[in-house]
């Protein structure tokens, strides 16, 4: 029987009885696993295109069908190892800033959870200092029985969110944001095949990597020429977070792809190879007029993409919780495909993520 169950603590977890109560965010993966297609036993089989299509070619889509084939994954797990459990626990500063936007969050994916076999216990931290904090993390990752931590943030507010990210245990680190294994070790690693060490990487890049594996065509006989699936493509993202844009490039760039990272004070691109370079002769409305791939995440409602500077068939994905794309206006450009929402992919690969470090759990018993 699955389990959803909130804990309150101070100082130190205090173990209660499983009360159900329906409760995430980004995850981790292995960097070869993902980059070359591989997830759990087998590669899915593509999902039917779920969109709306307009006279002109262009089509907004809908990731539902791929986050559920996903999820089938999961769930096919969770059933094989039953009665072993897959247990995630959050942790909530019960004070914190933003706490009621946290709770609504982890209550909309309990019910995913709970569905696919997982159980979850969110830990609920009535201290103020970032130490209690800490503590429960501690504890969480000397239990055998929780297999990743996901921390809400932000967790406090004169704390950086890096904070909790640093203090988080790499091998139970479900969102990969941990210092020892960030972007720019992703990018400078070059591509190489590293046995000894596992990179991990934040879930919404990855998420949208899968969405643009399965929604961008190639040509046939151009996939099958090509070593890296992405060499030629020029791709734009506008966000260079640690948790997203940097990430994303990274991924790209060891694919092939020439990446333009945009933020509000500069464009870095990405090449294959591990380079890097500062673009000062570009402009984002000229990134953009060289992309086949445009990606948005600026976290504001008053921010908006010049979509009259974006080609015809060109995939265009927003990561935003705002709508960076007017819809409207990018259609009338021929044989778009716009993502404006991929949140169940990322719920997904949240899922899958914490699959492996179960995998890896039971590995090393």
């Amino acid at each position: 029987m699955t389990t959803v169950s909130r804990v309150r603590t101070s100082h130190h977890v205090r173990t209660l009885s499983p009360t159900y109560h329906k409760f995430h965010r980004n995850s981790i993966v292995l960097l070869k696993r993902y980059l070359s297609g591989v997830s759990m036993d087998k590669q899915a089989e593509a999902p039917p295109d779920n969109s709306m299509s307009y006279e002109n070619g262009s089509c907004v889509v809908d990731v539902s069908d791929l986050a559920q084939s996903m999820r089938e994954q999961v769930r096919a797990y969770t059933a094989r190892v039953a009665p072993e459990r897959v247990h995630l626990a959050g942790v909530l500063a019960r004070n914190g800033p933003h706490r009621s936007d946290s709770e609504v969050y982890a209550e909309r994916i309990a019910e995913t959870l709970e569905s696919d076999g997982i159980d979850f216990t969110l830990y609920e931290c009535i201290g103020e200092k970032p130490s209690d904090v800490s503590k429960v993390i501690r504890e969480m990752n000397g239990r055998s029985d929780v297999h990743g931590i996901l921390v809400f943030y932000p967790i406090f507010k004169k704390n950086s969110p890096m904070y909790g990210r640093r203090k988080g245990p790499p091998l139970k680190d479900v969102e990969g944001l941990g210092h020892n294994y960030n972007a720019r070790w992703i990018f400078r690693a070059r591509g190489r095949n590293r046995m000894e060490r596992e990179v991990y990487i934040p879930c919404t890049a990855l998420a949208v990597m899968k969405i643009l594996q399965t929604y961008h065509p190639l040509e046939s006989s151009v996939a099958e020429a090509q070593h890296k699936r992405w060499a030629g493509f020029r791709v734009t993202i506008v966000n260079r977070s640690e948790i997203l844009g940097r990430p994303l490039a990274a991924l790209l760039a060891l694919e092939g792809a020439s990446v333009y990272s945009v933020d509000d004070s500069s464009i870095l691109e990405f090449m294959d190879g591990g380079r890097m370079r500062l673009r000062n002769d570009l402009t984002l409305n000229e990134c953009l007029r060289q992309s086949a791939i445009v990606v948005t995440g600026v976290p504001s409602e008053d921010y908006c993409l010049p979509c009259d500077m974006i080609l015809p068939e060109t995939t265009v994905v927003n990561i935003s919780e705002y709508a960076n794309v007017d819809e409207a206006a990018v259609i009338h450009t021929p044989h778009i495909r716009l993502i404006p929402q991929i949140g169940k992919v990322t719920v997904a690969a949240l899922e899958q993520n914490l699959i492996l470090l179960h995998q890896r759990a039971m590995a090393n018993k």
